[in-house]
């Protein structure tokens, strides 16, 4: 059996439904006073403050909601984590050859998204994009042109590229040459059931330097 990680129903809808279902049978026909609800007199405008309650109310159930979504998600994708993920397929969907100037570690953000557990903000290798070599985007969603790019070097599958990395100084020029794929891998969960991940992926293929 196989399954995807696709919301079986959309996280916004249910917050709406939850909104008219609950919030507002309790504020239909009510008036805000000093001393507490009192129905509105046939006719009369309600308050807009009662609407921006519902509105700022409805937003933290998106909220809330799409945050615990995520969090099954996560939970989901690290049952697999004992188990080896096996790539089924991989499309290039765009090639960048560039020379580049390297612009040294930035941190990320990653600590910073809304989800349990939280990440740890990953190192990246950052560079600037002096020129194209090459460029290609055989797929239709494919990365344009750019004139940055960074990575995080233990993630790159190549050692030579690894090595490279870390032997690099701020304002080294190099070559620089990555694809944009897009890969379908699959895993088997700890009930027995296969596991399907499909996710974009900028893997860097050579890092060269440069005399300047």
């Amino acid at each position: 059996q196989t399954t995807s990680l696709r919301a079986p129903w959309s996280a916004r809808g249910l917050a709406t439904a939850l909104v008219h279902v609950v919030c507002l049978p309790l504020c239909r026909g009510v008036q805000a006073s000093p001393s507490g609800s009192v129905p509105a007199a046939h006719g009369q405008r309600r308050p807009p403050g009662r609407f921006k309650l519902l509105s700022e109310l409805q937003h933290c159930i998106v909220l809330h909601v799409c945050a615990r979504r995520w969090s099954g998600l996560r939970r989901e994708v690290m049952a697999t984590a004992g188990s080896e993920m096996r790539e089924v397929s991989r499309e290039r969907l765009a090639w960048h050859d560039t020379r580049a100037t390297y612009e040294g570690v930035v941190e990320g953000s990653e600590s910073t998204l809304m989800i349990y557990p939280p990440m740890a903000n990953k190192l990246y290798e950052s560079f600037r994009v002096n020129a194209y070599l090459e460029y290609d985007k055989p797929g239709e969603y494919g990365d344009s042109k750019t004139d940055k790019f960074r990575f995080v070097a233990s993630e790159q599958p190549s050692a030579a590229v690894r090595a490279a990395a870390e032997a690099l100084a701020p304002g080294d020029c190099v070559r620089l040459a990555w694809s944009h794929d897009y890969v379908t891998r699959a895993g088997v969960r700890q009930d027995g059931g296969e596991f399907t991940s499909k996710s974009p992926e900028r893997v860097v293929h050579s890092l060269e330097r440069l005399a300047e």
